[in-house]
């Protein structure tokens, strides 16, 4: 599985929420624009099962530049979508890519899909579009589990009136 560059892309309140306790992400259209940037830049994203129905309803995921779109599911079977491949597993994902020679997945959650990746030690890097936005309660960017990552700063960019960029390498 080596080649394959995993990256967990994701839009953080600045209390590092992914979404309000509704499950609403009022983000900036700057961040969502620098969002399909990045799609449209590595073509290969996976998501979480509950991310994909979210988009699929508000229709954002058909405004989603991706080329080839995986959705992380522990039932595959139940889902029959000809333009998406349903995996077990981030492993499987990087299967398929690595047949196919591709050399980035992004991962874009939700909570569930952005540990699962953590906790395999296949992410390579993570960055975080933090939107100036508090959420008093809400979905946090991981489930709660047992892990320590070590993060080392790549950038720091602003973007539209007050969002700011965070990239990191995760050092393994």
């Amino acid at each position: 599985m080596k080649g394959t560059r995993v990256i967990l892309y994701m839009a953080v309140s600045a209390n590092g929420y992914i979404a309000d306790c509704d499950g609403e992400t009022p983000w900036t259209t700057a961040e969502w624009n620098k969002f399909k940037e990045k799609v449209n830049e590595i073509g290969n994203v996976l998501v979480g099962r509950k991310t994909y129905e979210l988009m699929k309803k508000d229709g954002t995921l058909a405004d989603m530049p991706y080329k080839k779109l995986f959705v992380l599911t522990s039932n595959k079977d139940k889902f029959m979508d000809n333009e998406v491949l349903f995996v077990s597993s981030i492993s499987d994902a990087i299967k398929i890519l690595t047949k196919e020679n591709p050399t980035q997945l992004l991962i874009a959650g939700g909570a569930a899909a952005n540990t699962a990746a953590l906790k395999t030690g296949l992410v390579d890097e993570i960055i975080l579009d933090i939107e100036p936005i508090l959420f008093g309660n809400g979905l946090s960017l991981f489930e709660l589990s047992d892990y320590v990552k070590r993060l080392e700063l790549i950038n720091l960019a602003r973007y539209g009136d007050s969002g700011v960029q965070l990239h990191y390498e995760v050092l393994k």
